[in-house]
């Protein structure tokens, strides 16, 4: 065998070396085969014969009868040599080991290491498509060698290189199929995928919930309260105790340290982003939660104070309250005009409105959703309202509160009738008859309900008041 070696190292014969691996191959020399099929791979890239080394590996790969255990030898060996391959030989030889390594369950973990290499290969190259292509054509639930956290990971990287792909309709897809319970110290690289994806979307209420997720995870497991202290036991109970007491628990790990500055930084989004999202209960949930949280109220009162006035039943007049908070919001991140954003448009400007700050189009969501905020106050405490006094009280002109509220009403949000022709708003719905008629019948049934009570009640105590007299009746004559 060692002079088969050294001939292929001196006269390079690769032909009658590779015929010479098949015979062995077929004979079931393992060891032979093994040793041999090495030689021609290490031979071949130490000449720096890389074309021919490509088609060698798919020639000795594809031999009858080869077993597992030579297949794996010659797929790791051929893997060593990828990371000096030019591109287009590694990509070429890429292809030929997942093609050896595809549908062997002995090769698994060789065959996804190959589509993770040709998928960072091809992102290297700025062939992004190709590369989420690669790596979502891998059904990994399918696969039996990893264990549940490596699948997480597997499919959060197709999730990462999926939106750099912007395959938009696949991502969501991906998305779902990640097992939260899995991702242990994954969960901030996870809800930052889906803040990218959220973002895409324009769904602010999701990248809220992503946010105080990250929150969450940034905090870690909150302490378990301490337990109350049991009562005094009695001498013979407290010695029966300590005999038989089991072993003090090993002292837990220390927990890891908090990072404040970025527990804040996202409470800070998930408060903004929160309050861009249009009225619903989740949202509203979602507000509450944030008043709640002490962190916002010590260190941003300014942002905890925007949260408290939409969460309170009173009217936000814009005129007073945006210089108050503009500044400060406009110098974040989310309200800050992106480059490639065009002058935002004043669609709900005031009427006595002149110069204004610059703005951007968040700024006028969030004026939207001000206006919002202040037509369900005003639909709660008003039956009718005069259109002028309406638009006066939401600091617009008539025709963009006109069209503020039936958005509103399109969205199921409120409902209302505009009568233009007396200039009136009306928030009360038209009783129909049968409504009417089901309402009085209840009030009736409850009335009668209330009457048969008292009936029954005062039966009740002229019986006591009849023993009682009797009683007294009867004392009296026996004396």
């Amino acid at each position: 065998m060692e002079d088969r070696i050294q001939a292929l190292k001196d006269r390079n014969c690769v032909s009658e070396t590779v015929a010479f691996y098949k015979q062995q191959v077929r004979t079931e020399h393992d060891s032979n085969a093994i040793e041999l099929g090495l030689a021609i791979l290490r031979h071949l890239f130490d000449s720096h014969q890389y074309d021919q080394l490509v088609t060698i590996v798919a020639e000795l790969a594809t031999v009858r009868s080869t077993k597992m255990k030579i297949l794996g030898s010659l797929v790791d060996e051929a893997m060593k040599y990828l990371k000096v391959l030019p591109f287009e030989l590694k990509v070429n030889l890429i292809k030929t080991l997942t093609a050896v390594t595809a549908g062997k369950m002995e090769l698994e973990n060789q065959h996804i290491q190959l589509v993770r290499v040709h998928a960072q290969t091809l992102e290297e190259h700025n062939q992004l498509k190709e590369a989420a292509d690669i790596l979502n054509e891998l059904q990994i639930e399918t696969v039996g060698a990893l264990t549940a956290e490596e699948r997480t990971l597997f499919v959060l990287e197709q999730l990462r290189v999926t939106l750099d792909a912007e395959q938009w309709i696949l991502a969501p897809l991906l998305a779902r199929k990640v097992n939260k319970s899995t991702l242990g110290d994954n969960q901030e690289k996870y809800y930052r995928l889906l803040i990218r994806l959220h973002q895409h979307e324009h769904s602010y209420l999701d990248i809220a919930r992503d946010y105080l997720s990250i929150v969450t995870a940034l905090r870690g497991p909150q302490p378990a309260p301490a337990a109350a202290t049991a009562a005094p036991k009695e001498p013979h109970e407290a010695t029966a105790t300590a005999t038989s007491a089991a072993p003090a628990p090993a002292p837990a790990t220390a927990p890891k340290p908090v990072d404040k500055a970025a527990v804040l930084e996202n409470l800070q989004l998930a408060a903004l982003y929160g309050l861009l999202a249009p009225y619903d209960i989740e949202q509203n949930q979602l507000l509450i939660r944030l008043a709640q949280d002490e962190t916002l109220q010590k260190e941003v009162p300014l942002l905890k104070m925007v949260v408290d006035v939409f969460l309170a039943d009173e009217i936000i007049r814009w005129s007073s309250f945006a210089p108050a908070v503009q500044p400060a919001m406009m110098s974040t991140a989310v309200f800050a005009p992106q480059p490639d954003e065009a002058p935002a448009a004043a669609t709900t400007t005031t009427a006595a409105a002149t110069a204004q700050p610059p703005t951007s189009a968040r700024w006028e969501e969030f004026h939207q959703r001000v206006t919002d905020h202040d037509i369900r106050v005003i639909a709660k405490f008003y039956d009718r309202i005069h259109i002028a006094h309406f638009a006066e009280l939401l600091d617009l002109t008539p025709e963009v509160a006109e069209q503020a509220l039936a958005k509103l009403v399109t969205d199921h949000v409120v409902f209302a009738r505009i009568d233009r022709p007396k200039g009136l708003v009306t928030f009360t719905r038209e009783r129909q008859p049968a409504d009417v008629l089901n309402e009085w019948s209840n009030d009736l049934s409850g009335v009668l309900a209330k009457v048969e009570r008292v009936t029954r009640l005062i039966e009740k105590e002229r019986m006591v008041h009849k023993q009682e007299t009797e009683a007294a009746t009867s004392a009296a004559a026996d004396q």
